[in-house]
């Protein structure tokens, strides 16, 4: 049944505890959904001074390793150093608040230093190549570049959580990097794009932190202003704020946790076009993070089974492989937004071994080939969400990590950020269809 044929639905998305309004009278045809901002591939078009590109080494923030390590051989991926950071590993991490233990009866605003850890991957050393356009082992490659990062930061006792994203070209990519995390609460490290290096008012309670760029939203009501990136100046010491309600919990350790994260073109918060990710490791658990692992936990003590090992239904499904399926979820919040989950239960990327990895690679090249081409090259995200670090506990039986790929086809309102409740013209039925469909030329 089409879309526009089917009346108004609030489905409920268990996975991450909240509604979505399904609104088909909003929409046109699913298969006529187009993004209006194509990208036409900025990335077709190299700048000489793009420090992403093999020779230009020098220009960029120091190497953290490379792929493969022999530095004698040409790279094919790199990862270093964020140039403008959002949190620095150069301060000491608070491991407790302005001299004191934190506590629950903690009250008013509380401010920790802001430590962490902020770099990016750079997925080839060709301005042209796109991560899509990689092979499923490059591909696998770049997600096993990934898991290297991760255990290294992971081995620090002070994170909590680390982010690994991709975007590509959009103008906010605020609440998809920490899984819509602007709309739900009292601590939001949110990424802000910059917007063509030229300044821009924004009416926000958003503090800037940096240039790629980074806020914590605060009970404020101040105006901020988006300035250009070269003069730009990074705090000595950014603070990362959170409420009493969360501190408790958040400081037995330091860093425990990690997000992956791809913006792929300008809108999606992309700031270079050569095609890179990033990944954040920070001191604090986002609460998007807490109330997915909340809902989840809920699903299994109600039903004995984890909720995305559950999930699968042929409605929804859109390709599979070996390892993996690749899904728009019941209570998509985006149209057309894929998740791709692991077959067998996992709780932690990181476990991912080198089988799986080129597995995963085929599936999401699949994917990223099957959304350019139906939805005429969209801007988008792709996070990673994982489990936080958790002592010795390698697995829970509610907990399962998957890969979201947003395309940027929606703009978000006064009312889905007044309320947390989303509006999506697209059945995830139909977009499901509509992805299975698309054939891709040989």
């Amino acid at each position: 049944m089409a879309s526009q044929n089917r009346n108004p639905e609030i489905r409920k998305d268990t996975v991450n505890n909240r509604w979505v309004i399904f609104s088909p009278a909003r929409a046109r045809r699913p298969s006529d959904f187009k993004s209006k901002s194509n990208t036409a591939n900025p990335s077709n078009n190299p700048s000489e001074n793009c420090p992403f590109c093999l020779g230009r080494e020098h220009d960029c923030a120091p190497e953290i390793f490379r792929v493969p390590e022999n530095p004698s051989s040409r790279w094919r991926i790199r990862v270093i150093q964020n140039l403008y950071p959002a949190l620095s590993r150069e301060i000491e991490p608070s491991s407790s608040v302005h001299g004191e233990s934190p506590s629950p009866a903690s009250t008013g605003n509380v401010a920790i230093s802001g430590f962490g850890f902020h770099d990016v991957v750079i997925e080839s050393p060709v301005h042209s190549v796109r991560l899509e356009d990689l092979d499923p082992v490059g591909i696998g490659v770049v997600l096993l570049a990934y898991k290297k990062r991760i255990d290294q930061l992971r081995c620090h006792d002070s994170i909590k959580y680390i982010q690994v994203e991709t975007s590509k070209k959009s103008n906010i990519a605020s609440e998809l990097s920490f899984g819509g995390l602007i709309s739900c609460g009292k601590v939001s490290l949110i990424s802000v794009a910059q917007v063509n290096r030229s300044a821009l008012p924004i009416a926000s309670p958003w503090f800037v932190t940096s240039t790629c760029i980074w806020a914590a939203r605060l009970n404020m009501r101040e105006s901020v202003k988006l300035v250009p990136y070269r003069s730009f100046k990074l705090p000595k010491l950014a603070l990362a704020f959170m409420t009493s309600a969360m501190i408790a919990s958040e400081y037995i350790k330091i860093l425990q946790d990690f997000e992956v994260f791809k913006n792929h073109g300008a809108s999606a918060g992309a700031s270079m076009s050569h095609s890179h990710s990033q990944i954040m490791a920070l001191p604090v658990v986002p609460p998007t993070v807490s109330a997915r692992l909340h809902s989840m936990k809920e699903h299994f003590d109600q039903t004995g089974r984890c909720s995305l090992c559950d999930i699968r239904s042929d409605d929804l499904l859109i390709d599979e492989s070996a390892h993996f399926i690749s899904i728009v979820p019941f209570a998509a919040t985006f149209p057309f937004e894929i998740w791709i989950i692991p077959l067998d239960h996992s709780s932690h990327f990181h476990d991912i071994d080198s089988e799986k990895a080129a597995d995963l690679g085929g599936l999401l090249k699949l994917m990223l080939r099957k959304m350019s081409l139906q939805l005429n090259n969209p801007p988008f995200n792709f996070m990673i969400h994982s489990t936080p670090f958790q002592g010795t506990c390698s697995q829970l039986p509610y907990a399962h990590w998957f890969l979201q790929i947003v395309p940027q086809l929606t703009v978000v309102a006064g009312f889905e950020m007044g309320t947390g409740c989303q509006i999506n013209p697209v059945f995830p039925e139909d977009a499901a269809k509509v992805l299975r469909e698309v054939c891709i030329p040989s």
